[in-house]
């Protein structure tokens, strides 16, 4: 059922129509600015599109590669950053005896060791840089939890011997919960292939329906600060887990963009909407989405996707829609808040948004050519 919402969403709010907004270079808000330097083309092949929720950016010695899954040939393709040239494609096998499945998504770690998931076959498998498979795991569903739903924004991470499996949604996301178990994240040990549980909803998701859309949440991994860092969509505030000593914390955002939420319902006890009405919901009200760290600058980048305008919504029908408003909300490394830049609609496509040597990378939304794929290059001024 979660896979199938999924799907309606991403094949209504995550396609482009025409682009009704001028151009910018520039950036600005209160305090930070981002300023165009650069735009980055890869030429993509006939079976590639842009707009991908499988990607990643790797650093192979002194080089990086821009990475994405391709999932209608199950396939992962390398292209060098400076040269836009497509330099490697692992071919993965979908049956046969060292299949994998069909891949959901990725995580590189290093050459040695790629993280490969399969959300239907609930398949974790270790493969190296020449698609030789190294070991397989079967990820089955632990009681009352939910099989974990990985993209770019919900990534896979490694921490220690352990590997991090976000695992948004519930059993009872059209129920008014009073509880929820700590079930949020897994952590699946290598060694002894003993999976753990922790992390449950925060309690403003209690007394309230809440539906798929607002249920689905978004984390990063700060390595350097050992921090795993949850953004919940109706949640002003952050959920931090210090995975180095085991705490859990809560940080409060005293000043930038608050929202308020409204939920499906407040009175009743078990609702089944209809999903079309359930995502108009969800495009009437501000909400956050996913963050992500800047080792270079100290920074986080907490999305907040902005109320689509009246027209847009009335005319929605799960087929064809816009990209909304967003803004970048800019934390420093306490989580205390900096600035926040507004970007106008139908210009970026937010899931892809990398950080590489202190710059930021936003894909382009463009229709004059699906087979290219287009990054804007941005430095930030005001941050010190």
């Amino acid at each position: 059922m979660k896979s199938l919402y999924l799907f309606i969403l991403a094949s209504g709010l995550l396609m482009s129509c025409k682009n009704e907004n001028v151009e910018s270079d520039y950036f600005k808000g209160n305090r930070v600015s981002l300023i165009k330097n650069d735009s980055i083309f890869f030429e993509l092949d006939s079976i590639s599109t842009s707009r991908n929720s499988s990607s990643q950016i790797i650093k192979v010695e002194d080089d990086y590669y821009f990475s994405f899954l391709n999932k209608k040939n199950n396939s992962i393709y390398f292209y060098d950053l400076s040269s836009s040239d497509l330099k490697k494609q692992i071919i993965l096998d979908v049956n046969g005896k060292d299949a994998i499945g069909k891949l959901s998504n990725y995580y590189w770690l290093n050459k040695d060791s790629i993280f490969l998931y399969s959300y239907g076959s609930a398949k974790f498998t270790i493969i190296d840089s020449e698609g030789f498979v190294k070991k397989s795991y079967h990820i089955e569903n632990g009681i009352s939890a939910v099989r974990p739903e990985i993209d770019s924004s919900r990534p896979l991470f490694r921490f220690g011997n352990k590997i991090g499996f976000n695992c948004w949604g519930s059993e009872k996301e059209y129920y008014n919960n009073s509880y929820f178990n700590e079930n949020a994240f897994m952590f699946f040990d290598l060694e002894n292939e003993e999976k753990d549980y922790r992390i449950s909803y925060p309690d403003v998701y209690k007394g309230a329906i809440w539906g798929v859309q607002f249920f689905q949440f978004y984390h990063e991994y700060n390595k350097i600060d050992s921090l795993l860092v949850l953004s919940f969509p109706i949640d002003n505030d952050l959920t931090i887990y210090d995975l180095k000593n085991n705490q859990l914390r809560r940080v409060s955002s005293e000043v930038g963009r608050r929202i308020n939420v409204e939920p499906l319902s407040y009175k009743a006890g078990k609702i089944n909407p209809d999903i079309i009405n359930e995502v108009k919901h969800q495009m009437r009200q501000d909400y956050y989405s996913f963050i992500k760290f800047d080792s270079t600058n100290n920074i986080y980048i907490r999305v907040l996707n902005k109320k689509f305008k009246d027209n847009y919504i009335d005319s929605f029908s799960g087929l064809t829609s816009v990209f909304g408003e967003y803004s970048l909300v800019f934390l420093d490394r306490d989580f205390n808040f900096i600035d926040s830049i507004d970007l106008p609609n139908n210009q970026y496509f937010l899931t892809s948004l990398f950080f590489i040597d202190g710059k930021l990378y936003l894909e382009k939304i463009q229709n004059y050519d699906e087979d290219l794929l287009v990054f804007d290059v941005f430095d930030f001024s005001g941050l010190q």
